[in-house]
């Protein structure tokens, strides 16, 4: 199975619905409880109302210059 979303861009507002494979809307981004440098980006499929869950690092690389 191939990895819907590039865990490396921050940017992604969509991701294939695991359901039905229409694209999903970005429904939400909050922090992740434990792990600070992490965030949770929830989306959402209007088609047939699926949310998928992805775990992303936010600001990778950018302490380390």
């Amino acid at each position: 199975m191939q990895l819907a979303l590039q865990l490396n861009d921050v940017a992604a507002t969509t991701a294939p619905c695991p359901k039905c494979g229409t694209l999903m809307i970005l429904a939400a981004v909050t922090p992740h409880p434990i792990a600070p440098r992490m965030r949770r980006h929830t989306f959402l499929c209007t088609t047939c109302n699926q949310t998928k869950t992805y775990m992303m690092q936010v600001g990778a690389d950018t302490a380390g210059s």
